[in-house]
């Protein structure tokens, strides 16, 4: 087991330099320079303003996953571990589509927000429509059509 982990860091850190090397060199189209990379007490208060939030999500959820595995462990046995494993399981399955269409949704919405075009934002292309149409747990209606939208669907077109 030792060995393994080894050879992974060790495969990391190599594929870690072989990037840091093609970034910084002369066929990269934006290249990274050793100077830039210096951190700034600004900058890196900014992003773990924006990730702290992330992070915290991350941690309670894989906190509540260790409590609840502990409880049904003590309480149930293997079969009831196994039993939420499976659940878990449908539920990510269910909510990686809108996870996906949030996090697709993300960019052009923070673009337009930023650039002050709010009309790209709240519903100039009728995407807020289709996020809550997206949704599974809004109308209990999960993978049908977006009914205001024509052209932004998660299943194959109404026949």
């Amino acid at each position: 087991m030792r060995g393994a982990a080894l050879a992974t860091v060790l495969a990391q850190g190599c594929s870690a330099l072989w990037v840091l090397k093609f970034l910084t060199g002369r066929r990269a189209l934006l290249r990274l320079r050793w100077n830039t990379l210096r951190l700034q007490a600004a900058r890196v208060r900014r992003i773990l303003a924006l990730g702290t939030s992330g992070f915290v999500m991350s941690m309670t959820n894989s906190l509540v996953q260790v409590l609840c595995n502990a409880s049904l462990q003590h309480y149930g046995g293997d079969l009831y571990v196994g039993v939420m494993t499976v659940i878990n399981s449908i539920r990510e399955v269910v909510s990686m589509p809108v996870q996906g269409i949030t996090n697709g949704c993300q960019p052009v919405l923070g673009y337009n927000y930023g650039a002050g075009s709010t009309s790209g934002c709240a519903g100039g292309s009728g995407s807020p429509r289709c996020l809550r149409w997206a949704t599974p747990w809004r109308r209990g209606r999960w993978l049908w059509p977006c009914p205001s939208c024509s052209s932004v669907s998660l299943t194959t077109s109404r026949s």
